[in-house]
């Protein structure tokens, strides 16, 4: 029997030959002048490839965009220029630089195209985090967090510098690693940061389109570029500052930094055809020019969408008076329906608005640029918005479809509207936009009322009337909600609503002229008191949400029941009417064929033969210039008086 420890010997050396030979390679590799020149020459010429790219680039901007100055871009494309075109030099001269004493010397010529790449690709982080809060906040603090930021390090680096040319001391070397470790893991953190946040607002924008699906993917790739980019650089960093055998930038290590820069280089060039372009850019311009025939496409579209109709979201517009805590309001529906499981989505119609203090999934912000609306047609405030809001409804088909493809997933729909209410409830837009959601959804509106301020019967019947033409208006059920209720209980309001006599004794304690109109006016409004579902709610406290979502079950059923049906009703009527008037042209024109008998129709005279109506309107022309003539004699004697007058008057 053969002995087993003979027969194994064979197998392991045949395991340990392969490491064997590819460990003695890697150090022949390392130790090999003509690999090192080899490697080192290459990536030499690799990065002076990259920064001929960008120089490329650079020029191609400056050319073909003059008028831009320099932006962001530019700035982005001549750093990556410099950084390449040093770092090239660097390779190109590796054994000077690497042999190089005093060592700080080697240090400063290896760390200054570091610095550049950090100044560099954190702009790129100041793009995504500009994009992320352009419309909300000002972005000059960011940029001069991005200057400070730079200045810090550049001023550490320096100082660190100085003092290893004094001292020449390795702890230097160690604290300069573990700094710039833990700068890299913070810049890291930033992009995913921001970059999370662009693609979520990304994903909330309403085009449903390429361009769309184009910038999302492109937030998607450069954060992911560039946290990959310097969380390597922080793991290499951090690493080699506790063991010195992992350093990459030594000569006997080649290898290593052929792989290492190969990577970072294909990461740079992949980033480099990302522009930095802002995603949620619209030509303002261009969509004006467009606006009333997309008004009336939408319009033909929401009615034709009907037949499309699902039960499920429920539409709650919400409107209200400036400061009766609207936004407030429908923050705490947002935070009800998270806290209940109920599925909600949220749209903003308010372009002015600084922030909100809820997530918006669609934003109009986002789409149209308000202050820039105000800037480009010379517009105030209240202008600015109601532009803004026309130049949304012509995309709102798109909203619509958005919302419908969310359909089984959603339970509501909180609609927040600008605080000047008029320009929503009285505007065409507005119109648009009510009639769009209604011809698709069930949908209700919501009027939040100031309750401690509505105490003063004057100012209840002026909200009570305001209730009554938004009801007579959008044709949709109303739900009152009166806000504030944790300051002042609205047990009066439904008083004065319910009993018509205690609100004509609130009334009698004023006797101003305006109290006998108030007088008049709670008698025609008792009816619309029955048809009006009203509740009240504190957007502090949360009191009275339940019952404002039973209001609103019960109001999105009446819409199917009632509303549903008159809608329905009104768009067969208007159907029938265009069946009748084509059938009423369609008539004309078989009668015209009719009693033309084969011969040529001139539809607009009814006249049988094409010379006789060549005939015609020649003779028309003649009557045409005749009567011209006369006129400029009438003219020319008007003027001769006016001249008379005028010269007795100076006279």
């Amino acid at each position: 029997m053969r002995d087993s420890s003979v027969m194994m010997i064979p197998v392991e050396m045949a395991q340990t030959f392969p490491a064997a030979a590819m460990k003695n390679w890697w150090e022949e590799v390392n130790e090999s002048a003509q690999w090192q020149d080899g490697i080192f020459f290459s990536l030499c010429g690799a990065y002076a490839l990259v920064s001929a790219i960008a120089l490329v680039k650079l020029m191609w901007i400056e050319i073909s965009e003059p008028e831009d100055g320099w932006t962001k871009q530019t700035v982005f494309y001549l750093l990556n220029f410099v950084f390449h075109g040093v770092r090239a030099v660097l390779f190109r001269f590796h054994h000077e630089v690497f042999l190089e004493h005093p060592k700080v010397i080697c240090w400063i010529l290896l760390d200054l195209p570091v610095l550049l790449f950090f100044s560099a690709y954190t702009l790129v982080l100041l793009f995504l985090a500009e994009t992320d809060q352009e419309r909300d906040l000002p972005t000059d603090k960011l940029r001069e967090i991005y200057i400070r930021g730079n200045v810090i390090v550049y001023f550490l680096q320096v100082n660190t510098w100085s003092y290893s040319w004094k001292k020449d001391a390795s702890s230097v070397e160690l604290v300069e690693k573990i700094f710039m470790a833990v700068v890299s893991f913070i810049v890291a953190l930033g992009f995913l940061h921001y970059g999370r946040r662009l693609y979520s607002r990304l994903r909330g924008f309403p085009t449903e389109s390429a361009e769309r699906m184009k910038k999302r993917l492109e937030a998607v790739s450069v954060t992911a570029i560039c946290f990959t980019s310097f969380l390597i650089k922080g793991i290499v960093v951090g690493v080699t500052a506790f063991d010195s055998d992992l350093r990459l930038d030594v000569l006997d290590r080649p290898v290593q930094n052929l792989i290492y820069y190969m990577l970072k280089i294909l990461q740079e060039l992949s980033l480099m055809d990302h522009p930095m372009e802002s995603s949620t850019e619209e030509n303002i311009v261009e969509e004006s020019h467009k606006l009333v025939d997309s008004l009336d496409k939408l319009s033909v579209s929401a009615a034709s969408s009907s037949s499309n109709f699902k039960k499920k979201p429920i539409i709650i517009i919400v409107v209200g008076m400036a400061g009766s805590g609207k936004t407030s309001f429908l923050h705490r529906l947002v935070c009800e329906t998270f806290e209940s499981k109920k599925r909600g989505y949220v749209l903003n119609l308010d372009p002015a608005v600084m922030s909100l203090p809820f997530g918006a999934n669609i934003d109009i912000r986002d789409t149209v640029k308000y202050k820039e609306v105000m800037r480009q047609y010379n517009l105030g405030p209240n202008g600015g918005i109601m532009t803004s809001l026309n130049l949304f409804a012509t995309k709102f088909d798109e909203v619509v479809n958005v919302i419908e493809k969310r359909a089984d997933q959603l339970d509501y729909v909180f609609v927040d509207t600008p605080g000047q209410i008029e320009i929503f409830t009285w505007s065409a837009s507005g119109a648009i936009i009510t009639e769009s959601f209604a011809s698709t959804f069930p949908t209700v509106v919501t009027y939040v009322v100031d309750t401690p301020r509505s105490t003063s019967p004057i100012t209840f019947m002026s909200n009570m009337l305001y209730a009554c033409s938004i009801l007579y208006k959008t044709r949709l059920p109303l739900v009152l909600a009166f806000n504030k209720t944790d300051v002042a209980d609205h047990k009066f309001a439904l008083e004065w609503m319910d009993d018509f006599e205690v609100f004509q004794a609130a009334i009698q304690s004023d006797n101003s002229y305006t109290s006998t109109l108030a007088n008049s006016l709670s008698l025609s409004l008792y009816e619309f008191y029955r048809n009006i579902r009203s509740v009240g709610v504190s957007a502090i406290s949360g009191a009275g949400m339940d019952d404002f979502f039973k209001a609103i079950e019960a109001s999105a059923t009446e819409y199917m029941e009632t509303y549903k049906a008159d809608l329905d009703k009104r768009k067969a009527e208007k159907e029938q009417l265009e069946e009748e008037r084509r059938e009423k042209e369609m008539e004309k024109l078989r009668k015209d064929m009719e009693s033309s008998q084969g011969g040529t129709v001139v539809l607009n005279t009814g006249l049988k033969d094409k010379n006789a109506a060549e005939k015609m309107m020649v003779e028309d022309d003649d009557d045409d210039e005749d009567f011209k003539i006369e006129e400029d004699s009438d003219d020319a004697i008007d003027e001769d008086e006016e001249d008379e007058e005028m010269n007795r008057f100076y006279l």
